[in-house]
């Protein structure tokens, strides 16, 4: 039977301890490590929040990782030999013995990942703008933090002590970074040719994206849909069409019960399954669409502007003859985003918001479910969503508190039918995917941090250590995560299990961006790839 259909209205799964108190050794290991220049490389990094889980997860693993520790395949929480990351709100710093064989001829070394803002921060190396980082150098005040928790080892990824609430250098005692990762190439973040020129950018490995909504929203689609609401596997995941998301996108939907269902009835109105009590609809009716969108910086938001808009330049949206993606209710955010910091701010009174990174994308999401509101988001298939849904039944899916453990009540959904996972991309059924670069400085080549970077590219592009990486991106649905550049691509059409062993794409991605009219013209697929599989993982 063909499912019910929507139509648009015409007019780290790693093992936790518990918490201990504050110790001053913890800032003392890693300020002591950073002052043994003689022994220690040091790298400030900035840009793609999209990716910051699986750029971590390229120092901790156990087959392939930058560090290493005295028990790789176990747990070492020896403070002279373990694994350190530190963290603030937006930055954090890996802390550790560099494994044999990493282009660096020291053997400790400290890794600095701004976030604060997204991909644009990638380019800040050629604009000499410094940027805020853990104060690790303690220029404003001696390093502290406020907490520490032994991290597990998993199957894939070493043990490590994670420090959070750490102290940070800002403003003009902040770093010029290094180098930084950005999810699109430049010139869809405004570099200038001149700045381009001297510009160092590799290509490193693709990324697949997808729209994602707030749990609420997610269910009340399944509803729409006839699916099953107790399930998020691939065969009850909820769709939309490029057209529906493009109208979302783009303003042309402002409310959701622009959206009917196969019976021609507002999705805000549905009724749940027989025997329900209670309409899925959202508090009081309000079927606003709320936008949980990026700044200017941000690759992920250049991304979905390339997908959803053809609109190019993430920093000079409104050009004549472009659609233009929906601007937050404050356009002061597209230049300068802030932070997710209570639900409270998904109280309804703002309907798009412009947001620092990937993590507070999610926490937008979020916070929309637990105030009832729908709400739609641009965020990345890294990751996970939890299956505890903190709400009173999964049949009914209100909201009984304001808070969550985390901040995990979304999901994404299907385009056009198609979940986005790595194999589904790969058989050419799914073609939203970037190709995610690393920018430096000309000059740094030669310099320590640069072959260091130099190695986090290798590892990061390595198919067997995406693999290992891919391991944290498997969810209900399908795996999401990253794919390799095409090298030894896998025979069509794959499988779930080839892509986990094998995590190549079979295409690659480049962009058209017309001048000076700022429009992308059109992604460019290298090679046609069709009849794929639409299997699922196990």
């Amino acid at each position: 039977m063909k499912p019910a259909s929507i139509k648009k209205a015409s007019a780290l799964g790693a093992a936790v301890a518990t918490a201990l108190g504050a110790h001053s050794a913890w800032a003392l290991d890693a300020v002591t490590t950073y002052a043994d220049t003689a022994h220690t490389a040091i790298v400030y990094f900035a840009g793609s929040t999209a990716t910051d889980q699986s750029l971590e997860e390229s120092f901790l693993l156990i087959t392939g990782g930058l560090c290493t520790n005295a028990n790789p395949s176990g747990d070492d929480f020896a403070a002279s030999t373990r694994i350190d990351v530190y963290r603030a709100a937006n930055q954090k710093a890996v802390v550790c013995t560099k494994r044999s064989g990493v282009g660096s001829a020291f053997t400790k070394m400290v890794f600095f990942k701004e976030s604060n803002g997204g991909s644009g921060n990638s380019m800040k190396s050629v604009t000499n703008t410094k940027l805020d980082y853990l104060d690790i150098a303690q220029v404003q005040g001696t390093f502290t933090c406020s907490t520490s928790t032994d991290v597990a080892h998993t199957t894939t990824l070493m043990s490590y002590e994670n420090h959070t609430g750490c102290s940070l250098r800002t403003g003009t005692n902040g770093q010029v970074p290094d180098g930084g990762i950005a999810d699109v190439e430049p010139a869809l973040l405004g570099l200038t040719p001149t700045q381009a020129s001297q510009l160092t950018t590799r290509s490193v490995f693709g990324v697949v994206f997808s729209p994602a909504v707030s749990l609420n929203l997610y269910r009340a689609l399944q509803e729409a849909e006839g699916k099953d609401k107790t399930k998020d596997d691939d065969a009850n995941m909820p769709s939309l069409t490029e057209s529906q998301l493009r109208s979302i996108y783009n303003n042309q939907i402002q409310d959701w019960g622009q959206l009917l269902n196969s019976a021609g009835v507002p999705i805000t109105t549905v009724k749940p399954a027989a025997g329900a009590t209670t309409t899925v609809g959202p508090a009081g009716g309000d079927g606003t669409v709320f936008v949980c969108r990026r700044g200017a910086s941000s690759g992920t938001q250049a991304s979905f502007q390339s997908q959803f808009s053809r609109q190019g330049i993430v920093t000079n949206p409104v050009v004549a003859g472009v659609t233009t993606f929906v601007e937050p209710d404050d356009p002061g955010q597209i230049a300068a985003p802030v932070s997710w910091t209570t639900d409270t701010m998904a109280n309804g009174s703002v309907r798009v918001w412009g947001l620092n990174s990937s993590g507070d994308a999610k926490n937008c999401l979020d916070a929309f479910h637990d105030q009832n509101h729908w709400a739609i988001g641009v965020i990345s298939t890294e990751g996970t969503y939890s299956l505890d849904d903190g709400v009173a039944t999964i049949e009914n899916p209100l909201p009984t508190t304001t808070t969550d453990a985390a901040p995990n009540e979304w999901r994404w959904i299907k385009t056009q039918g198609v979940a986005p996972t790595l194999m589904n991309v790969a058989n050419g059924n799914y073609d939203f995917f970037t190709e995610t670069v690393v920018n430096e400085s000309s000059t740094f080549a030669g310099t320590d941090a640069h072959n260091l970077i130099t190695s986090l590219l290798t590892t990061m592009g390595s198919p067997s250590s995406i693999a290992g990486i891919n391991v944290a991106h498997r969810n209900t649905h399908g795996d999401g995560g990253l794919l390799a550049i095409p090298g030894s691509p896998p025979t069509l059409p794959v499988t779930c299990a080839t892509m986990r062993t094998n995590p190549t794409n079979t295409q690659r991605r480049t962009i058209n961006l017309s001048s000076p009219n700022n429009k992308v013209d059109s992604w460019e697929l290298s090679s046609s790839v069709a009849g794929g599989s639409l299997g699922t993982c196990p």
